[in-house]
């Protein structure tokens, strides 16, 4: 039979798992247990091989075999332990000898011996089975090379089973190896598993085979005079090429073995019984796998009849299983597909989902369409219509739409069915176009046809409704309820892509309101939900990754909403849809009047707004932004007396946009009360009023802080709602608009204010309140604002950002620093000299001694004073100078950096990052990714400072685990058979250490496992000669042993 490859990756999980104790291996037979314990010989010093044979069942014999071996320093391996099955002494024996932690010990076999919680252990036990042993998909593409098309699907169905992908490595110089391949290793399944199985157990295999997977239930079924339960027990205890899927409790046979099995039923009798299991799925509601044995079987009658099946479409979408769908349908025969008008309808509404595919969509419904047309079958016929009323609807030609809708709901042979679907669209139709009206009357139809007890699936139009009409006018109680409800249905059905589409709009709500706790929340169940989906509509996905950046925009990560944004542009072109593009630019537009950058806000919305569409709700939300970055830019000193909404933005007020209108009345009494106009009073009241509504709180802070912090603080100024006033700007927790309410002529304003301040904690406060303290005449308000000031002292200070690797940088909080920002360069070197100690007392005195080695001690201590006291004007620049120091403590003799933990440099984050994988030992891929993009940022310690002497002793640890983290790096990529990696990351630290012997073996090694003997050898040379030449000294017995091998030809 075929010969299988050495495995590297596996070989060292052995060897890592024997540290820790002792090991089972148990496998079907073929799954090279052998080759990898003669490896695992070849290259374990110490190792013994021991193959057992049915004589070894007679405890005598087997413990004279292994009597000399028996040593605490030995490991081993015991192959083939499934002939000693039935010798219960000798098992007994093996018990006694694994309770004790050495001599090491691997019992490999088809089955085990004893379970291993059955061993009172000194230590861990660990154990390998088939899914452990079966060749990963990157080790079959190394095995059998890339480039022969014909392999991949064989390397597929052998499933890493390493006995066929080494016969299909042996025959790959054939043409066609496969049915070679397939007839060898039929007849080893016939001699290894068939013929060693009892009747009853065999004709189980066999049965079972012919489905795709099984259960209890079906096996049952299938078998009625059967014990499925101990059947399935059986072959998963002797490990017989039986595979169990937790999550749903099915099993099923590897697709090359289910092939063979299959082949030993008579054709009669499978037929048979793939029908009565196509049957037995059908009748318990599981269409999609009744459709599969059906396509398998060649029964493409009954696969279309399966697909025409209202309950297999809504399958398909609940699930987004759009390209499962495609597939179904082009496996049909172009002439029985022919007669299906309905399935090309249905196929061409499943690639609707995918923009890239919408052309042939398109091409799908129009030819369904013409097909009923044409055989007489006028009830798929309208069915077409509103398939292609719904693409011109989603595709932003709303009046279309509608006009094709209003055809079709005039008809009077249109089904009921489609009768509901067209109204529950037309609901959103109509509300796109803020006809909210006709879109309640829609419903109306909807509930009348409901009381009748015509239909009860009216999901998608309470979404519709909730989403579009009730959450745009501010009926959030009544939307939420009909969401709440309507995720319960989705739930309960298991449709997931109802449940997404609920899920959406719930977070449309929230984030209409200004709940963005309660957003961040929802998209974490999102998350959860779209993790189960085949496939998600490219329109949902791109609407859910908008939301994102929108979440980010409200909680201030503005560097990563213009990053989500920018892909969200792109997108919203190639799908080229107006409704999205009106949401991106309103986005964008209130991005830029977050970050205060208002004539950007302005400039993007009237561009936007010049674009014809059919989305006046969306134009009037953009036309509102626009609105609003135009009044903040003008509150501070610019005239209002010229201020005017947009049209669009007026708009909104005969939609009843409840939500838009609340801030619109909140910057017109802005404006009112700037003019002097007494409107302002009774605008304000109107929104208090609008606050008190449920589910309102969040819409007059958070919803838009920049706007509600200049409304509460012109009601504070005026004294109306103060208590109000106060806990808003609280929550709102901008300071800014606050700060000249501190002059101002009324005393109870400025305590107010003060004690706002103290609450908000915004230390750029701390400068104003200072400079209030200095000019308040007021004994009352000054000590409200020393209070206020002393709380602000003591709150931990902003996180620092330090890049000591490379070019020094340092950034605090969102602000970066320039070098320029140090009023002196020693300023900086203090900085870096503290940041290497952080966190642990620094002795003033081992200050002293590094930064001034042989100065004055009296003078140098006095000007590390006075750099300590520009550093932390430097670092704390709102402190007043008398303040606390927030990030340098200075007691007795000793100094302190970072009490609060608040600094992270990139010295402290590389040192932790390569300590925690070396201290992992074996790394998997996404381990050996990670430390790789950690050692790629490597860069030398200060390196402008090349002759400070303080920095000796950081650098040589840093160079030594910077070496260390390379070695580590290459090996793992040498177990995973990565050549050119492992090679790259060993000439790297052999150039910044060509005495690291270590680093020459792993070199030797990688030639050598790549069958390059002549470069191993003269890696040898190379080490004898640099280590020579750096350090003096000769190789050690390890390096010598490593050559003699590759002189011999022996594997490494």
């Amino acid at each position: 039979m075929a010969t299988v490859l050495r495995r590297p990756l596996l070989l060292e999980k052995i060897v890592a798992l024997l540290e820790e104790g002792h090991l089972f291996i148990n496998a079907p037979a073929g799954y090279g247990k052998t080759m990898l314990l003669q490896s695992l010989q070849t290259e374990r010093p110490l190792t013994h091989l021991i193959a057992l044979t049915p004589a070894d069942s007679d405890l005598a014999v087997l413990a004279a075999r292994l009597e000399a071996l028996r040593q605490p320093e030995n490991t081993l391996l015991l192959d083939d332990v499934h002939h000693l099955l039935t010798a219960d002494g000798a098992i007994q024996w093996l018990q006694q000898q694994m309770r004790q932690p050495r001599p090491r010990w691997i019992l490999a076999g088809r089955q085990p011996l004893f379970a291993a919680t059955d061993l009172a252990l000194y230590g861990r036990i660990h154990q390998l089975n088939m899914a452990d042993l079966a060749f990963t998909e990157r080790e079959a593409r190394i095995l059998l090379g890339d480039g022969r098309p014909e392999l991949d699907a064989w390397r597929q169905r052998l499933e890493g089973w390493p006995l066929g992908l080494g016969l299909l490595k042996n025959l790959g110089a054939l043409a066609n190896p496969q049915p070679i391949a397939e007839q060898q290793l039929f007849a080893y399944l016939t001699e290894q598993l068939l013929d060693a199985l009892p009747a009853e157990l065999r004709r189980f295999m066999l049965v079972t085979a012919v489905p795709l997977t099984f259960n209890v239930p079906l096996a049952a079924h299938l078998l009625p005079a059967s014990d499925p339960t101990a059947a399935i027990q059986i072959l998963l205890t002797r490990n017989l090429f039986l595979y169990q899927d937790e999550p749903d409790g099915t099993y099923r046979y590897p697709d090359l073995v289910r092939t063979f099995l299959r082949q030993q039923l008579p054709s009669a009798e499978r037929d048979a019984l793939v029908i009565t299991v196509i049957a037995w799925l059908q009748a318990g509601g599981q269409l999609s796998a009744a459709i599969e044995h059906a396509l398998e079987a060649g029964l493409a009658t009954q696969a279309a009849d399966l697909l025409a099946l209202p309950e297999a479409f809504a399958a398909m979408r609940a699930h987004g299983h759009f390209l499962t769908h495609h597939r179904w349908f082009t496996a049909l025969p172009p002439a029985l597909a022919a007669e299906r008008p309905l399935l090309w309808l249905r196929n061409g509404a499943a690639l609707f989902h995918l923009h890239a595919r919408r052309r042939e969509a398109w091409a799908y419904l129009e030819h369904g369409v013409a097909l009923a047309k044409q055989h007489d079958h006028m009830d798929v016929y309208r069915l077409g219509l509103r398939y292609m009323a719904f693409v011109h609807g989603d595709e932003g030609r709303l009046r279309q739409a509608l006009a094709l809708y209003q055809q079709l709901i005039a008809r009077p042979d249109l089904e009921v069915p489609q009768y509901i679907a067209a109204l529950q669209d037309m609901i959103g139709l109509h509300a796109s176009l803020a006809q909210f009206d006709l879109a309640h009357y829609r419903y109306r139809q909807l509930q009348e046809r409901q009381a009748t007890g015509e239909t009860t699936g009216t999901i998608i139009a309470e979404i519709n409704l909730a989403s579009q009409v009730l959450t745009v006018q501010g009926r959030w109680a009544e939307a939420h309820a009909l969401l709440t409800d309507a995720l319960r249905k989705a739930e309960a059905r298991n449709n997931l892509q109802d449940a997404v589409f609920v899920r959406r709009n719930l977070g449309h709500l929230r984030m209409e309101q200004g709940n963005w706790a309660g957003q961040r929340e929802n998209l974490v169940s999102l998350d959860a939900l779209l993790s189960r989906l085949e496939l998600l509509d490219e329109r949902i996905d791109w609407i859910l990754q908008h939301d994102r950046s929108l979440l980010a925009v409200a909680e201030g990560r503005f560097a990563e909403a213009a990053a989500l944004l920018r892909g969200r542009s792109q997108a919203a072109d190639a799908i080229d849809s107006p409704q999205l593009r009106l949401l991106y630019a309103t986005a964008r537009v209130w991005l830029a009047r977050r970050q205060g950058d208002y004539e950007i806000a302005i400039q993007g919305a009237d561009a936007a707004l010049t674009d014809a569409t059919e989305f006046p709700y969306l134009q009037g939300r953009l036309a509102l932004e626009r609105d609003l970055a135009v009044l903040l830019a003008s509150l501070p000193d610019g005239d209002l007396r010229g201020f005017r909404f947009t049209p669009q933005s007026r708009a909104l007020i005969p939609m009843r946009a409840r939500a838009e209108l609340v801030r619109l009345r909140m910057a017109l009494a802005l404006v009112c009360w700037r003019l002097g106009h007494p409107r302002w009073r009774r605008l304000a009241q109107r929104v208090l009023a609008e606050g008190q509504r449920p589910y309102f709180s969040h819409l007059l802070t958070t919803r838009d802080p920049e706007l509600a912090a200049e409304f509460w603080k012109m009601l504070l100024v005026e004294a109306l709602a103060p208590e109000r006033a106060i806990a808003a700007l609280r929550t709102i927790g901008q300071s800014g608009p606050l700060f000249p309410l501190l002059h101002h002529a009324n005393a109870v304003i400025r305590h107010r204010t003060a004690e706002v301040l103290m609450q908000l904690g915004d230390e750029q406060a701390m400068p104003t309140l200072t400079t209030a303290i200095a000019a308040e005449t007021d004994n009352a308000v000054k000590k409200t604002l020393e209070r206020a000031l002393e709380t602000l002292e003591a709150l931990p200070p902003p996180p620092l950002q330090i890049r000591l690797l490379g070019d020094f940088s340092l950034q605090r909080g969102e602000q970066h620093y320039r070098t320029d920002a140090f009023p002196r360069p020693i300023v900086a070197r203090l900085l870096q000299y503290f940041v290497l100690y952080a966190g642990k007392p620094i002795p003033r005195d081992q200050i002293l001694e590094a930064l001034w080695p042989e100065g004055d001690p009296e003078k140098a201590a006095g000007i590390l004073r006075t750099l300590n006291s520009h550093l932390r004007t430097v670092l704390d620049p709102y402190m007043r100078p008398r303040g606390p120091n927030r990030y340098i403590v200075a007691e007795r003799n000793n100094y302190y950096f970072d009490p609060y933990g608040v600094v992270a440099s990139d010295l402290s984050s590389f040192t932790r990052e390569v300590a925690q994988a070396l201290a992992l030992g074996a790394l998997d891929p996404t381990e050996l990714a990670s430390l790789e993009r950690t050692l790629t940022a490597y860069a030398p310690l200060l390196p402008d400072l090349p002759y400070a002497d303080w920095l000796i002793e950081p650098r040589q640890r840093l160079d030594d685990l910077y070496l260390e983290g390379c070695l580590c790096l290459a090996e793992g990529y040498l177990t995973q058979r990565a050549w050119h990696p492992s090679e790259l990351w060993l000439r790297r630290a052999l150039r910044a250490a060509p005495w690291l012997e270590q680093a020459w073996q792993l070199l030797i090694r990688l030639y050598a496992r790549q069958g390059q003997r002549a470069r191993a050898l003269q890696a040898y040379h190379e080490a004898t000669a640099a280590l020579h030449q750096e350090l003096g000294v000769g190789l050690s017995a390890l390096t010598h042993w490593l050559y003699e091998r590759v002189e011999r030809g022996e594997a490494i």
